[in-house]
C-alpha cells in the first residue's frame, strides 16, 4: 500500500487520536498545530482532517498531493467562505453527528415554552409557591411542528416529536415546488410558507448556504400563527434577527428558542438577552459526552473508505454549500 500521510488539525488531536482504532501499516497521522504546518509535512500530506478554523488558509498551494479534507464541523458556511475547494479534492464534513444531541435541544426548548418552565425557574428563584400559570400549560400531544431542513438533524427531531404524539411537516429543499408525500418520518413535506402557517413549533435545522440565508424574514414570521414558537439549531444567518426581535416585541410571534446567532457571542446590547418570551443557549445544542467518540467514529470510518479507495461518507458539493 502506498504511504498515506494525514495531517491533523486540532487543539483536540490528542483525544480524537485515542479514540481511533489501529491504524493500518503506511498510514501516518502527523497532528500540527492550529493554522500551521511544516512545509515537508504538506508537502507529503494526501488527507487533512480538522476544524475548518483550525486549517491554513492556502494549504492547497503547497499540498500537491491532497487528495481529501475531511472536517469536524457539521456547518460548512465559514469553511466554503474562506476555502475555494480545487475539484479533484473531496471534502467532506462531520454531518450528523450530534443529530441526537441538537433533536434533544430542541424539544427541551419546546418543552421549556409549553410547560412554562421560565416562569417556574423565576418563582423558585423568588422563593414563591403561585400556581397561576397551572391552566395555561399546554401539551406537545396534538400540537403541529413544523421542521425546515430535514436532514439527520431534522430527522431525529421528527422522530422524538412522534414520541410525544405531535404532527410531523417538514419543508426541504425538494419541496419549494410543492407538496410531496411519502416519507417515513413526516405527515406531509409542505413549501416553507404552507407549514409555517400551520406549525405551533417551527424548528430550524438547514445548513447556512445562499439560498437559506435570511430565508426567515419578516415576510415568513407573518406567515406564522401568534400561537408560533420558533427554536433556532442551525445558523443565526437562517433568521433576520431585526425582523424575529419585531415579531417578538409585537406579539406576532409567541417566543424563541435559540442557540444561534447572526453574530457570536450574542452582544450584550442584543435586546433579546431581555426579551421574557425567549430562552437562550449560547450554541451548545450539539454537545454531549459522547460527541467526541462520534466525531473520531465517522473520520475512522471514512479514513477506511480512503485509505481502500472506496466513496466517502458524508460527501460534500461545494456549489450546494452541503
Amino acid at each position: 500500500m502506498d504511504t498515506v500521510s494525514v495531517l491533523l488539525f486540532s487543539s483536540d488531536a490528542q483525544a480524537l487520536r485515542q479514540r481511533l482504532p489501529p491504524l493500518p501499516d503506511g498510514v501516518t497521522i502527523v497532528s500540527c498545530a492550529p493554522r500551521h504546518a511544516a512545509p515537508e509535512h504538506l508537502a507529503a500530506a494526501v488527507a487533512i482532517a480538522g476544524y475548518s478554523e483550525d486549517i491554513p488558509m492556502g494549504v492547497y498551494r503547497h499540498a500537491p498531493k491532497l487528495r481529501w479534507i475531511h472536517l469536524f464541523n457539521i456547518g460548512l458556511d465559514k469553511f466554503l467562505d474562506t476555502h475555494a475547494v480545487p475539484e479533484h479534492i473531496a471534502l467532506t464534513n462531520s454531518r450528523g453527528v450530534g443529530a441526537g444531541a441538537m433533536a434533544d435541544h430542541a424539544l427541551m426548548l419546546m418543552l421549556a415554552f409549553s410547560r412554562s418552565l421560565v416562569h417556574w425557574v423565576q418563582q423558585q428563584q423568588r422563593g414563591l409557591w403561585e400556581r397561576a400559570q397551572y391552566g395555561h400549560m399546554v401539551t406537545l400531544e396534538g400540537r403541529t411542528i413544523g421542521i425546515l431542513g430535514f436532514g439527520a438533524i431534522g430527522r431525529q427531531v421528527a422522530r422524538r416529536a412522534r414520541g410525544f404524539g405531535m404532527r410531523v411537516l417538514a419543508t426541504r429543499r425538494a419541496t419549494i415546488a410543492g407538496p410531496q408525500r411519502g416519507d417515513p418520518d413526516a405527515d406531509a413535506l409542505l413549501p416553507m410558507g404552507a407549514m409555517l402557517a400551520a406549525s405551533d413549533f417551527v424548528v430550524i435545522a438547514a445548513p447556512l448556504t445562499a439560498e437559506t440565508n435570511g430565508l426567515v424574514n419578516a415576510d415568513a414570521l407573518q406567515r406564522m400563527k401568534p400561537t408560533t414558537y420558533l427554536i433556532n439549531l442551525a445558523r443565526g444567518r437562517i433568521v433576520v434577527e431585526t425582523a424575529l426581535v419585531a415579531a417578538l416585541a409585537g406579539g406576532r410571534l409567541a417566543g424563541a428558542g435559540l442557540d444561534v446567532f447572526e453574530t457570536e457571542p450574542l452582544p450584550a446590547r442584543s435586546p433579546l438577552w431581555t426579551m421574557p418570551n425567549v430562552v437562550i443557549t449560547p450554541h451548545v445544542s450539539a454537545g454531549s459526552t459522547t460527541v467526541m467518540d462520534e466525531t473520531a467514529d465517522l473520520w475512522s470510518k471514512n479514513l477506511e473508505k480512503f485509505i481502500a479507495h472506496e466513496p466517502l461518507l458524508t460527501l460534500v458539493t461545494p456549489s450546494r454549500g452541503y
